[in-house]
């Protein structure tokens, strides 16, 4: 045995000094080289879209606020607070108050209507309810159509289709179309933009609704519960967050929004339709890079307002947040 146990510790010795085959260590070495490089080049796409279309794009746009133009040398130059000046000049202007308010009011229909029909009708899609599936297909579809092609159908019906189908079971004189006329233009603007928003929201919350783990959903079923109760104390604190998100996107929205006015009159739009978003977004255009600082100082302008609000809301949202709730009673 122990001739054995000599002869097992003298080859096992020899094999640990057996050189190993040459070039092992090269292959692997290459191979992780190479893994380095493409993993490298993976992630220096978004990172340099990130610091150029993100740091970038902000930090110029910041510095443009404290710059004007000039026409002689066709360059910028710097102006310190001049642009500012004039960015609340134009805020006191009573025309400007009224963009605020459209804005605001396009918030409060998104906030109060969108939102909440979107909850019920996607719990609707979620539940499989009859018809669920025509209603996925109809209201995701305007989200694959051009907005162009849905901004002319939805022309023809406001300016041409309705006001005659109203004359015809009235029997009384065709009434103005609903976008030209200025007494109906915002509310039918509203209209459009509360439904054809309406597809994308809805599948959002849908699809947070289907992460819902089934065996919570049959024990409470088993339990005795109710679509109410279900939908009060399952599925809405279970996909509160990605409604919190929502209305925090409809927060930001106040100041982005343009209402699809750009598609509906390009650079034409009523004054007395304007929003925030549209303002913005029309006079980078109209003026061009004259404007740009301008624009850029009351961009600025609006951050430093919103970034609070936005961090307020955010801070009451949460403290709405079902499942915050119930931690606070489980320490108390």
């Amino acid at each position: 045995m122990n001739e054995m146990e000599n002869t097992a510790v003298v080859t096992a010795a020899a094999e640990e000094k057996e050189p190993k085959k040459p070039g092992g260590n090269k292959k692997g070495l290459k191979r992780r080289t190479w893994a380095i490089i493409f993993y490298s080049a993976m992630m220096a796409i978004p990172v340099i879209q990130f610091v150029v279309m993100y740091i970038g794009v902000n930090l110029n746009s910041i510095l443009l606020a404290f710059k004007e133009y000039d026409l002689n040398t066709g360059g910028y130059i710097y102006s310190g607070m001049v642009n500012f000046e004039k960015v609340i000049e134009e805020i006191a202007n009573t025309q400007f108050l009224r963009t605020i308010g459209n804005s605001l009011i396009v918030f409060l229909f998104t906030m109060f209507l969108n939102l909440p029909l979107s909850v019920i009708f996607s719990y609707y899609i979620f539940k499989k309810f009859p018809g669920n599936k025509f209603f996925r297909v109809a209201l995701y579809l305007p989200c694959i159509v051009s907005s162009v092609v849905m901004v002319t159908i939805y022309l023809y019906l406001m300016e041409e289709a309705v006001p005659e189908l109203i004359a015809l079971l009235t029997g009384g004189d065709r009434p103005d179309g609903y976008i030209s006329d200025p007494a109906t233009a915002m509310w039918t603007l509203i209209l459009y933009n509360v439904f054809f928003s309406f597809g994308t929201i809805t599948m959002i919350f849908s699809s947070s609704m289907s992460s819902i783990n089934t065996s919570v959903m049959e024990a409470a079923t088993l339990d005795g519960c109710g679509l109410f109760q279900e939908f009060v104390y399952i599925v809405f604190p279970l996909s509160f967050n990605v409604i919190k998100l929502q209305m925090i996107v409809a927060l930001v929205g106040i100041f982005t929004n343009q209402l699809n006015l750009y598609t509906f009159f390009g650079l034409d739009a009523s004054p007395r339709l304007y929003t925030l978003g549209y303002y913005l977004y029309r006079g980078t255009l109209y003026d061009g890079r004259a404007g740009y600082p301008f624009y850029a100082a009351m961009g600025l302008l609006f951050s430093v307002v919103a970034i609070p609000i936005i961090f307020a809301f955010r801070s009451l949202f949460d403290k709405w947040d079902p499942s915050v709730e119930k931690k606070g009673k489980v320490k108390a």
